[in-house]
């Protein structure tokens, strides 16, 4: 069967709009990692470097661990309680870099493990450092490159041992051996610099060259810093009591029960993530330069269906419907027989109009009475019939029935002929009169 012009229309525009609709919906895969990037610890990767493991590890403790890929804006980071930024792969300008810090000041929490130190160190570089890193002093003889395998994946360099004093702290609790990839500790008398110089601070973690970790309090938040990442990324947390590390680390930043959300900052590893709110998909849409097209073509589409569908203009030259007599007498009828009060006679009319009906199709004579129908009626179909013919009768009998029993009688002598119907199933010629009886005109029972 060929389909018209306008159906197959419909069609392609109903298909254009589900395609739109599933390239919206699909989600949008990790960003590939080129040859020439050094490796980073995004939640988006499941390679060695990356921290995907430490984020579905704090789901499945019951942490609501999310991804932030927006800009540090004061007004984003208000909904965030914890945010973790480990060794970031871009700079960030002074903006955004005081908005972070006044989030902190405020009461933030921020998990910072600074990037390589200026210059290359794993041959490449970023434009500027990020100006935490820059208050944050490591020891002078620290070793900033990360030891890496033939791949360029970074693995452990050295082991270090906690015991004593550093063992105590609730982020070591249970952690004898933190395996590491660079040989770099912050300076151990005076790990802090430029604006954090003079924070109050507590070091976590020392060997002999200096400490694993840092507690700094800024204002009414705490920035932890980390020397590096690699305990909490995915080839770390298999090494050592790495894994230890990162459950006290969880339990630090979200509470037992847990009760804080932790953020993992995908912004500074180059990759923003936009809000997956169906707002944002239409912002997408038509915020982009096809935005203006995409609109056009959705104003023709809706012209096209509505020419099909409505008539434009006044009609000329076309008649009016003709007028229907016999509902327009229908209704005269009725309003005269309500204005008179004349159901004695609405209702012999369609007594007789029944009654007839239901003698032709039991093949009964009208002279039968209402007790012999209604066997006849229970004997052929099953159905019980006799109280409703009881009952039209002592209608009968009287001066009529009043306008509620009058359509409560007609209704149960339709369904009764519906359900005669059903059970014998339809007569072969409907109103035509098959009984002698019938033929003379049907006269009332007596």
């Amino acid at each position: 069967m060929r389909m018209p012009g306008k159906d197959v229309g419909l069609l392609v525009l109903l298909v254009a709009i589900a395609a739109a609709v599933g390239l919206l919906l699909t989600p949008e895969p990790a960003p590939p990692q080129t040859g020439g990037d050094p490796p980073r610890a995004s939640t988006l990767y499941n390679r060695p470097h990356g921290t995907k493991a430490l984020l579905l590890a704090m789901q499945r403790l019951g942490i609501d661990a999310q991804r932030f890929g927006r800009s540090y804006r004061r007004a984003l980071l208000e909904r965030v309680e914890v945010l973790i930024i480990l060794e970031p792969y871009i700079s960030i300008d002074d903006d955004d870099e005081a908005s972070l810090l006044r989030w902190v000041r405020r009461g933030g929490t921020l998990v910072f493990a600074p990037g390589p130190a200026e210059g290359g160190a794993e041959g490449w570089s970023r434009p500027r450092q990020w100006g935490i890193e820059a208050w944050l002093r490591f020891d002078p003889d620290a070793q900033h490159a990360r030891t890496m395998d033939r791949h360029r994946e970074p693995v452990t360099a050295r082991t270090l041992e906690i015991d004593g004093e550093d063992a105590a702290d609730p982020l070591l609790h249970g952690v004898h051996r933190v395996a590491l990839a660079r040989n770099r500790r912050f300076d151990p008398e005076s790990p802090l610099a430029g604006r954090l110089e003079d924070a109050t601070w507590q070091g976590v973690g020392r060997d002999g060259t200096g400490w694993l970790a840092l507690r700094v309090r800024h204002g009414e938040g705490t920035i932890l810093a980390l020397s590096e990442a690699y305990p909490l990324t995915n080839r770390g947390l298999r090494e050592a009591d790495n894994e230890t590390l990162a459950a006290n680390l969880a339990h630090e930043l979200a509470g037992w029960p847990p009760r804080r959300t932790v953020h993992f900052d995908e912004t500074a590893h180059g990759h923003r993530l936009g809000d997956p709110s169906m707002l944002a998909m239409l912002q997408l849409v038509f915020g982009g330069t096809w935005g203006l097209a995409i609109v056009q073509l959705m104003l023709v589409a809706l012209l096209y269906l509505l020419a099909g569908s409505v008539a434009f203009g006044r009609r000329w030259g076309v008649p009016p419907p003709p007028p229907r007599p016999q509902t327009a007498f229908i209704h005269a009828a009725a309003a005269l027989l309500r204005r008179h009060n004349a159901t004695e006679r609405v209702w012999a009319a369609l007594w007789q109009h029944h009654w007839r009906r239901l003698c032709e199709r039991m093949g009964a004579p009208s002279t039968v009475t209402e007790q012999e129908l209604a066997q006849r009626i229970r004997r052929r179909t099953g159905i019980d019939a006799a109280d409703l013919l009881a009952e039209a009768r002592r209608a009968r009998m009287g001066t009529g029935p009043d306008p509620d029993t009058l359509s409560h009688l007609v209704r149960g002598l339709r369904d009764l002929m519906e359900q005669i119907d059903h059970a014998m199933g339809p007569s072969a010629a409907p109103g035509r009169r098959t009984s002698t009886a019938a033929r003379t005109g049907g006269a009332r029972p007596a």
